[in-house]
């Protein structure tokens, strides 16, 4: 019982302090990038598939909306994986026991736009500016309980625009939120 317990704070920590070190070369522009041609249709289903178990556990369900047509994106796959990572395991976090949480994609002029929806307790208007910060937390209650950091979405923000995309919230208290994550698309040649 004892070695479990430490085998689980050693990974707490090892994930705090490589997210430090990924906010702080981010911060500082030192982050390596490596941006490919994704085809999201098949890398979001891959990415939601990582999610299985912790869905079974709160008996939660993914509800999809990805086209087979959409372009390709140019992005970095393994950070591209990280904020999805991040977006997806909030949602899951924040979900109420047997509720649904909605990954969508759809084309928008030089984009594509996923969206990660869930029917959790929504983020106050006035923290919303504010969720983007590190060790910004909206339920300072929740920080021991929920295993997070406060760093998630500050990284998340800084991986998103550091591949050229563009990343928001909509959230109504007692509601849920959606978070919209815009990637550049690949550019043809006429």
């Amino acid at each position: 019982r004892y070695l479990a317990t430490i085998v689980e704070e050693t990974g707490h920590i090892d994930r705090l302090v490589r997210d430090l070190l990924d906010l702080a070369q981010l911060e500082a522009g030192e982050l390596t990038i490596v941006k490919e041609k994704i085809n999201l249709t098949s890398f979001l289903p891959a990415e939601l598939a990582k999610y299985d178990y912790m869905l079974a556990t709160k008996q939660l369900t993914f509800r999809t909306e990805i086209p087979s047509s959409l372009p390709l994106v140019i992005a970095d796959p393994m950070r591209l994986s990280q904020v999805m990572a991040n977006l997806v395991s909030n949602a899951v976090r924040y979900s109420p026991d047997g509720g649904t949480i909605e990954v969508a994609a759809k084309t928008t002029p030089g984009k594509v736009t996923v969206t990660v929806s869930d029917n959790g307790p929504g983020i106050p208007l006035s923290d919303q500016p504010h969720i983007w910060d590190r060790f910004y937390r909206v339920d300072k209650s929740r920080s021991r309980q929920g295993g997070g950091t406060g760093l998630g979405l500050a990284i998340t923000k800084h991986l998103v625009q550091a591949m050229d995309g563009e990343i928001s919230v909509h959230s109504i208290s007692g509601e849920g939120s959606t978070f919209a994550l815009a990637l550049p698309v690949e550019q043809t040649k006429s």
